[in-house]
């Protein structure tokens, strides 16, 4: 193969790249209910089911959960009617899901943001992570919990 087809195919290829890498950041999205659209899912829609991820200081206070957080630690976990009243969480969002189990899996980043669509909604919020992760939490009504290393931790009180 001469130098001119190489060069011509690397020429494609970058074209190809840069193409890529610009869809992606044009197709970020604004809020967590956008995932709906890009996942066919529903869930996604805007509902009463609040999402609030930790915080740098929330990492700092709950990294191993909620159980770990009051039975070792002697930690106040967030007062159910405003999690971000103790500066640990930050609302995400509101999702129509109805379960704190299948808000978990749905908050899980290959399933909302499998390309990357949250990346900018994230670092606008002043966080870290895109999966819900241990002591993020799920409100929903009244209730609250915690996510745990295992499963969730209903937040009383």
């Amino acid at each position: 193969m001469d130098v001119t087809k190489v060069n011509k195919i690397l020429e494609i290829a970058k074209s190809d790249l840069f193409s890529e890498q610009s869809n992606i950041s044009s197709d970020q999205y604004k809020s967590v209910n956008d995932a709906a659209e890009v996942t066919g899912d529903g869930g996604y829609k805007r509902g009463n089911t609040e999402i609030w991820y930790m915080n740098e200081k929330g990492w700092e206070e709950y990294p191993l959960g909620g159980k770990f957080a009051v039975e070792k630690k002697s930690k106040e976990l967030p007062p159910i009617k405003n999690p971000g009243a103790l500066k640990t969480h930050v609302l995400v969002g509101k999702i129509s899901a109805n379960h704190p189990e299948k808000a978990w899996m749905m908050m899980q980043g290959e399933h909302w943001s499998p390309n990357g669509e949250a990346r900018n909604l994230i670092r606008s919020l002043g966080l870290s992570h895109t999966s819900m992760s241990a002591g993020d939490i799920v409100k929903i009504g009244n209730k609250a919990w915690m996510v745990d290393q295992l499963g969730m931790y209903e937040i009383k009180g």
